[in-house]
């Protein structure tokens, strides 16, 4: 509010003016001061309180109603937003998707797809489509990775832009974690496709780069690391941060050269075999891959030459397994000399990982807990790669595998996009015992994801009537991750019905009350699942039907 405030008489200050003076400097000091002689100071006379606190505060309160009085409210501060005609811009999504628009906000996994579609037909949602999805926020986070933005037209993007959590999502407002995640996707993406016009780009760039995008560049070449990167590695070795610095260092011994050829020497003479078993020892260092940080156990010569050799010519450069190697490592003095322990051969491990970048599948199962951490900085087709394996794998031996479901899941959980729906391109036949064994069960050979995936829904739902779900087996967890990425237009998979079991007689031993709940458990977990599986597929479909309209 603004306006002209009341004139007080000529030569004297106003009535208001004179009693903020006088609680200033307190009426046990002063007084009251006297009102002037008008119709509000008549009014203010009138006015007596028990204390001369509380008349002091009566008075002002008269007073300042007294110079509020008749003003007139200002201009406005902003623009009144701008609105665009109704019935413009891009047409509007059909009443039947709008329809299941509440049932997909609860599952936010399902409706990541359904935007994404929704974005290549050219359709649009309203602000009153928009706003029963607004609700959906993950702890403040974007349980739809970004898709909602672009399928909103002008009406929705506004109401978006006063919401406290959905606003990030307008490109102009991005926080900076949304845009080096951003940032990490383009440039991981573009390295893998075109390595030497993305070294040549990441090098032009480096200079204007922040902290935080020089470490998510140099990681994105570190994740499908060429030749072409040389002048980048040599630029952050000279990097103000120090971990940048390091991690340059370290990637020297990843591309071909001297360094290279020094660690392939060094790193044997650390490790020796006692009685058949391996164990760590003191060897030789390589002064270029610097100096470690001094008095701390999360940095060594040991670490330094374990992060710039590839995990995957480990076993032949030092003649033992993988599982041989991280055994050996849990239980190694640090470079200080101070005894093993379990963090400090942790620190080594993930020093170790970090060089996993062109490991094979085997290789990852063995450090299964780092993968979250490195897949980020993978290209997406070398996740489908090892994925497809992965799958593969698991249809393959009688018995399930713990490691290899849970390597499994992680590698669905970093997919960005959704598999593809119709069989691809037949590729060359693999060689091997385990393409053989493949055939044999007649699992497709090429990436046929839709066939692959539902032989695995059947194989879930099946160990689902034999095995209790839990940390070891993931049989549940799965069982979703892979729903999501069935092809709706097929019949849902299904697999053996297992019997209600029936009620125990009294008097039951302990043991059968044992066994009689295992399967009861077994029962229940294996009708939720299909019904689970039933569910996602249903709504899948009548998304692909509605957004077709066909449905």
């Amino acid at each position: 509010m603004s306006g002209p405030e009341r004139e007080p008489e000529q030569g004297q200050a106003s009535d208001l003016t004179q009693l903020g003076a006088a609680a200033r400097r307190g009426t046990s000091r002063t007084g009251l001061p006297d009102p002037a002689p008008t119709p509000l100071g008549h009014a203010l006379t009138r006015v007596q309180r028990d204390t001369l606190e509380a008349t002091l505060l009566a008075r002002a309160a008269l007073a300042g109603l007294h110079a509020q009085a008749g003003r007139t409210p200002g201009g406005p501060t902003s623009p009144a937003p701008q609105f665009v005609a109704a019935g413009s811009g891009a047409a509007a999504i059909s009443p039947l998707l709008e329809d299941l628009l509440s049932v997909l906000a609860q599952r936010p996994e399902v409706l990541r797809e359904a935007l994404t579609l929704l974005r290549s037909t050219g359709r649009r949602l309203n602000a009153v489509q928009a706003r029963s999805l607004l609700a959906l926020n993950d702890g403040g986070g974007d349980p739809l990775a970004g898709t909602l933005w672009p399928t909103l037209n002008e009406h929705a993007r506004w109401l978006v832009r006063l919401h406290p959590v959905w606003k990030r999502q307008d490109p102009e407002t991005l926080p900076a974690s949304v845009q080096l995640a951003n940032l990490r996707r383009e440039l991981v993406e573009a390295h893998a496709a075109e390595p030497e016009t993305a070294a040549q780009d990441a090098v032009a760039r480096w200079p204007a780069l922040k902290a935080d995008e020089r470490r998510v560049a140099l990681e994105a070449a570190a994740g499908s690391l060429h030749q072409a990167d040389w002048p980048m590695v040599r630029l952050a070795i000279n990097d103000k941060l120090p971990d940048v610095r390091r991690r340059a260092l370290l990637l020297q011994g990843h591309l071909p050269g001297a360094v290279r050829e020094e660690v392939r020497a060094a790193l044997p003479t650390w490790f020796v075999r006692v009685k058949g078993r391996l164990k760590v020892v003191r060897g030789q260092a390589v002064e270029a891959l610097g100096q470690p940080e001094a008095n701390t156990t999360a940095d060594g010569e040991l670490h330094r030459l374990l992060g710039a050799w590839p995990t995957a010519e480990l076993p032949a450069l030092l003649g033992a397994t993988l599982a041989e190697i991280l055994d050996a490592l849990k239980k190694y003095p640090d470079h200080l000399g101070s005894p093993a322990s379990e963090y400090r051969g942790q620190k080594v491990i993930e020093d170790m990982e970090r060089g996993a970048a062109g490991a094979d599948l085997d290789a990852l199962l063995a450090s299964e807990t780092s993968l979250g951490r490195l897949l980020p900085y993978w290209p997406q087709r070398r996740i489908q790669a090892l994925l497809w394996e992965a799958v593969t794998r698991l249809l393959g031996p009688p018995e399930l595998d713990g490691t290899l479901m849970r390597t499994t899941l992680t590698l669905f959980a970093a997919l960005e996009e959704p598999l593809p729906l119709a069989p691809e391109t037949q590729a060359a036949p693999r060689k091997g015992l385990l393409a053989r064994v493949v055939s044999a069960l007649g699992r497709p050979q090429a990436h046929d994801w839709p066939t692959l995936l539902n032989a695995l829904s059947e194989r879930l739902l099946l160990a689902l009537s034999r095995e209790i779900s839990s940390y070891p087996l993931p049989l549940s967890p799965l069982l979703e991750a892979v729903a999501i990425h069935l092809d709706p237009a097929r019949p849902v998979p299904s697999g053996p019905q297992p019997q209600m079991p029936p009620d125990l007689p009294e008097g039951a031993s302990k043991k059968a009350q044992e066994a009689h709940t295992v399967a009861l458990i077994r029962y229940n977990q294996h009708t939720h699942g299909q019904a689970a599986l039933t569910h996602t597929l249903t709504l899948r479909r009548q998304v692909h039907a509605a957004l077709a309209g066909d449905w």
